[in-house]
Formats: C-alpha cells, sequence, structure tokens
C-alpha cells in the first residue's frame, strides 16, 4: 500500500505511525505529562470514545454532525419564514482594489 501524502497539517506520528489530518488531531491524541515522560498515544478505541473519527487514512479531530438538506432548499415547517438550508458564507472577491462582490448579487457582479 502506497502511503498517503502528507501536505499540509497532515502529520503521521512516529510512535504509533497513525496519520492524522492536522496538528490538533495529532496532538489530541497523545496524552499524558510531559515530565516526567508519561506521554503515549491513545489506542484506537480510545480517540473514537473521544469524538474521534477515521477518515479514509486519516484521523480526524471530530466528525462533524450529518446535516439533512431539504432538496429544494425551503422550509417544510409551517409558518417559516426562511429556508432551512444551512447559511453558506460567500467570499468575498476582489474585482480591483476598491471594488468587492458578494456573491452575484453584489454591486459590480462578478468579475
Amino acid at each position: 500500500m502506497t502511503p498517503p501524502v502528507l501536505t499540509g497539517d497532515r502529520c503521521q506520528c512516529t510512535v504509533c505511525s497513525l496519520y492524522f489530518n492536522s496538528d490538533y488531531a495529532f496532538c489530541k491524541h497523545r496524552v499524558g505529562r510531559h515530565m516526567p515522560m508519561e506521554r503515549r498515544c491513545l489506542t484506537e478505541p480510545e480517540m473514537l470514545e473521544k469524538g474521534m473519527a477515521l477518515v479514509g487514512h486519516f484521523w480526524i479531530s471530530k466528525r462533524r454532525a450529518a446535516q439533512t438538506i431539504p432538496s429544494n432548499g425551503i422550509s417544510s415547517k409551517p409558518g417559516a419564514l426562511f429556508s432551512d438550508a444551512p447559511v453558506v458564507p460567500v467570499a468575498l472577491l476582489a474585482t480591483d482594489s476598491n471594488a468587492f462582490a458578494f456573491g452575484s448579487h453584489g454591486a459590480g457582479g462578478l468579475p
């Protein structure tokens, strides 16, 4: 098996050889005091108990809650004024040094 590629914040523990999606997840799996040296790696069942999850080859610090999004984006609750679909942040797109577009509805539109 080809080992996963470690890019960005991803890392591999030199003690237990497991792969982690971030430094935070890596640190979460190491427990114990530094002095005297009592540090150890959590076992896989202990990591699962802490809420960590294995995604592909990489352990992550916490699995995101599953979200159900209506296919039409419209609330099924009676009397609801707005959609129940989650709000997705829209990145600011620089069109020049003084103008920004907010999605497709902002002044100036998309570049």
